[in-house]
């Protein structure tokens, strides 16, 4: 349950463009993943620190990062997930986009 009420609460923090708060809480969620089978828990952190290196700057590496993470929920079944944080992550760059170029 708390792995899922991080997950989701870092889902927000894309959605708002506030990734500056997500290094704790994907390092929180790693560990939580590591106590118990949290494979998918761990895929998700793939992907949120994939957000996070491309919010930094890190474009190229956090875009494998992402990919990856939504290669593997595919491989893994989960397409209607993976379709999710894709959108989420073509957002994300979008308006990440727009905003460097206002700048």
């Amino acid at each position: 349950i708390l792995q899922s009420a991080l997950a989701s609460i870092m889902d927000d923090f894309i959605e708002r463009n506030e990734i500056e708060h997500m290094e704790l809480m994907i390092k929180s969620l790693e560990k939580i993943s590591e106590d118990c089978d949290g494979t998918y828990f761990k895929i998700l952190c793939m992907y949120y620190r994939g957000i996070v290196r491309w919010g930094e700057g890190e474009e190229r590496e956090g875009s494998e990062e992402i990919e990856q993470a939504v290669a593997i929920l595919r491989a893994l079944g989960y397409e209607n997930i993976a379709i999710e944080y894709e959108t989420m992550y073509r957002q994300f760059a979008r308006e990440n986009n727009n905003i460097k170029t206002m700048e």
